[in-house]
């Protein structure tokens, strides 16, 4: 009788022991966890990704808005004056605080300063928030629609329009959504924003293959001085060609 109560007295020693390291394993790994989730978004704010040689590149696309919403498909534009007609504000900007972007859904929310404004409301030396098209996760940076980061220390000629696309919610990284209210974005992805000198020009085709990762991707780093990603020489031709237009009118100024 007493073998047998030692016997249960050790199984029971023995099972607490073990729920114990099972909860206390279970503690461990939602501690690590959280860190890890705490350490990705400081590396966003802190803008880690934009400069790690290991990121790779992809691109896909998504269809940002409509014309009710007051965006146009890149197809209906053709010209500055047509990046004029539909945007709310056309200002010269440059990035600040590049180490407190903020991480949203499918895009970061960057402050830039106002530097000129020749059109719409917006006040010289007003900083804004600028809704950027692009996502930096833990292996790679998603580019979507060929749109590439503004750059510190660049000065750019954006075309935008005050955010209120019902098909494209902003969510921070903390899981609230955010007020819209003071954001803007560009009329369009690749047509919308470009830089005061003529490093648009610098831009060439990359392959499908790669963009898509069916093939080798692109490591960021390598392509990172591009202002557009995308494969189609027709896509870059309307580029360049835009942008020597907005370089006419607005370069320099």
């Amino acid at each position: 009788m007493k073998q047998y109560t030692w016997k249960n007295e050790q199984r029971k020693k023995i099972t607490i022991f073990l729920l114990s390291l099972i909860v206390i394993i279970f503690i461990v790994a939602a501690i690590f966890g959280e860190y890890t989730k705490r350490s990705f978004r400081n590396d966003i704010k802190n803008n880690h990704f934009f400069k790690d040689k290991k990121i790779i590149l992809s691109t896909y696309s998504q269809e940002l808005g409509c014309n009710n919403d007051g965006y146009a498909y890149d197809g209906d534009i053709s010209s500055v004056e047509d990046l004029i007609n539909i945007s709310d504000c056309v200002v010269k900007i440059k990035l600040i605080d590049a180490d407190k972007r903020q991480k949203c859904t499918t895009s970061l929310l960057s402050k830039v300063k106002v530097l000129e404004v020749y059109k719409g409301k917006l006040l010289k030396k007003q900083n804004i928030m600028l809704l950027e098209f692009i996502e930096p996760t833990k292996n790679q940076i998603m580019s979507v629609n060929g749109y590439n980061a503004l750059k510190e220390g660049k000065e750019y000629i954006v075309f935008l329009k005050k955010f209120k696309n019902r098909n494209y919610s902003i969510e921070h990284n903390s899981g609230e959504k955010m007020d819209t209210d003071s954001i803007y974005a560009p009329v369009s992805p690749i047509l919308g924003k470009y830089p005061t000198n003529n490093s648009y020009k610098k831009v060439k085709t990359l392959e499908k293959k790669r963009l898509n990762q069916e093939s080798k991707p692109y490591k960021y780093n390598t392509v990172k001085n591009y202002e557009i990603f995308t494969d189609s020489s027709k896509v870059l031709n309307k580029y360049i060609y835009i942008g020597n237009q907005v370089y006419k009118r607005y370069g320099g100024k």
